[in-house]
């Protein structure tokens, strides 16, 4: 800085010198934010791929249901007659489908609004028979909780619980669809 004739510094700084002033300042605050000390990224990058990991087996879910779902529409649209039996268990699918497309819905992502779709699978024919039918699809239910129980392993605490929610609920419908035939000899 200059002084004056007096030998004193000035009482005002010149605009030069405030924007030098400024410009060190900014440089400082910018190399003291040049990122995360390593084990905080290490955690974030962990929290990542769970979500990532998470939404995998929630799309993956979604794509089961939504096949799962389609099955029941091809079931009641080739037999009439069982279309009030399915209903109810149609209907709970739906709910586990809108349930898994949920986060994915306020994220943008495309989701029906009766929750129907068949998840971009090929809906195998319903066998021609009205029971054999039922059994196709409790053969479907089944399969279906089995592999949501083998996802559990993989799965973030809160996946985990919905999934095997989800397999409970699956084995419950092909009970229902398919009950096991009464050992002879049994009485009720």
């Amino acid at each position: 800085m200059r002084r004056n004739v007096t030998g004193e510094l000035p009482k005002e700084l010149s605009r030069r010198t405030l924007l030098a002033a400024g410009g060190v300042l900014a440089a400082t605050a910018l190399a003291g934010c040049t990122g995360s000390p390593p084990q905080e990224r290490a955690e974030h990058e962990q929290e990542d791929e769970q979500a990532r990991a998470e939404r995998r087996l929630r799309e993956r879910a979604a794509a089961d249901s939504a096949a799962l779902l389609a099955r029941y529409d091809a079931t009641a649209a080739a037999h009439p007659g069982l279309a009030q039996t399915l209903a109810p268990r149609r209907a709970t699918t739906a709910a586990h489908l809108a349930e898994l497309r949920a986060p994915a819905a306020d994220a943008g992502a495309d989701a029906d609004a009766d929750g129907s779709a068949g998840g971009g699978r090929p809906v195998p024919a319903p066998p021609a028979g009205p029971e054999a039918a039922l059994n196709a699809l409790a053969e479907a239910e089944r399969g279906l909780a089995e592999s949501r129980l083998a996802a559990l392993p993989d799965a973030p605490p809160a996946m985990a619980r919905l999934l095997a929610s989800l397999a409970a609920a699956n084995a419950v419908q092909s009970r229902l669809l398919a009950p096991a035939p009464v050992p002879a000899g049994a009485s009720s």
